[in-house]
């Protein structure tokens, strides 16, 4: 395979990816359905579970990815903020308390 072909793939491959990132919400929900609904059409229900249970791994492993990309991102300094002598970035991050949480029960009889 030349470089060229290589390049025509990838490109083909991004303008597929550009095009289905830039569906409306409920086009892209439509089409999600559409494809499910094909991928069932000549599975027996043993198939069906392994490729749904498959498809699901990835979109966890999408999801897990994302979230700890915007959790970086999140993390990164601002202008604003000061650098430790190490010159790593100084974080405001804190992990979440439940002994912050409201309880709901107490506000009604207060």
């Amino acid at each position: 395979m030349s470089k060229c072909d290589e390049n025509n793939g990838n490109d083909q491959k991004n303008i597929f990816i550009a095009s289905l990132l830039s569906l409306p919400p409920q086009q892209f929900t439509l089409l999600s359905s559409i494809i499910g609904i094909i991928f069932t059409e000549n599975l027996n229900l043993n198939e069906q579970n392994s490729i749904g249970n498959f498809i699901v791994g990835v979109g966890q492993t999408i999801l897990v990815a994302a979230a700890q990309g915007q959790l970086l991102e999140s993390l990164k300094p601002t202008n604003n903020t000061s650098q430790t002598t190490e010159g790593s970035p100084q974080s405001d991050y804190k992990p979440s308390d439940s002994s912050d949480s409201c309880d709901v029960e107490n506000e009604k009889d207060g």
